[in-house]
């Protein structure tokens, strides 16, 4: 997995899967552009959730103030914070099947240490000939949870990742670290000006090989 290719403090021989790369850290392979979508599954150890009751409101012709974070429903907020973390996945997957392309992009989703890990991996990618891409009936998938906003503003955000994408040799067409792994991350986001941007990935723990639905085996 992609993940793999992050951590090469791996045992001789071995890659962590791609996305575990940002740690610091056989079938036929879709084609690198045919990535699935980040979707987020909801989680199943998650607080009640609350209800939210639809409001009407009159037509207005002026655009509404910009929202601020104690403007915004603790359901709103938390769904914008999700929706940046996955798209922080989205970004590096995307690099990942054509690093050859202008990066600038992943800086749309990707500040700080995990902007810089990502060009990195992007470097890597190039230097060995491989592009990332997930099988055909690929399993990936997220359960991102909002832990909450710390005394800085800072968001963080835990997440079970099922990951089975791989390394794809352009040349030769082989597949590399093909398999299922369980991530459980612990991601920390910023927001700015142009919105939450996804900073740090901390991996708490990994179950190579296995798929783990709600990482607490």
């Amino acid at each position: 997995m992609l993940f793999r290719y992050f951590h090469s403090v791996a045992r001789p021989g071995v890659f962590l899967a791609f996305a575990l790369l940002l740690a610091g850290c056989g079938g036929s392979a879709a084609p690198p552009d045919a990535r699935p979508a980040a979707t987020a599954e909801p989680a199943t150890t998650a607080a009640a959730a609350t209800t939210v009751v639809p409001t009407t409101a009159a037509p207005t012709t002026t655009a509404p103030p910009a929202t601020t974070v104690a403007e915004q429903s603790p359901e709103d907020l938390e769904a914008e914070i999700i929706e940046a973390y996955l798209a922080g996945w989205e970004v590096f997957f995307q690099m990942a099947a054509d690093p050859a392309a202008d990066p600038a992009f992943i800086s749309e989703a990707r500040t700080g240490r995990s902007l810089e890990r990502a060009l990195e991996v992007r470097s890597e990618l190039l230097e060995d000939g491989f592009v990332g891409a997930f099988p055909d009936n690929s399993v990936y998938r997220h359960q991102p949870q909002l832990v909450g906003i710390t005394d800085d503003g800072s968001a963080v955000v835990t997440d079970c990742m099922i990951d089975d994408s791989f390394k794809l040799n352009i040349a030769t067409g082989d597949v590399d670290n093909a398999g299922v792994d369980s991530l459980l991350w612990a991601t920390t986001l910023v927001e700015t000006p142009d919105g939450w941007l996804m900073e740090f990935n901390d991996l708490q723990r990994s179950w190579v090989r296995e798929e783990v639905p709600d990482c607490d085996a």
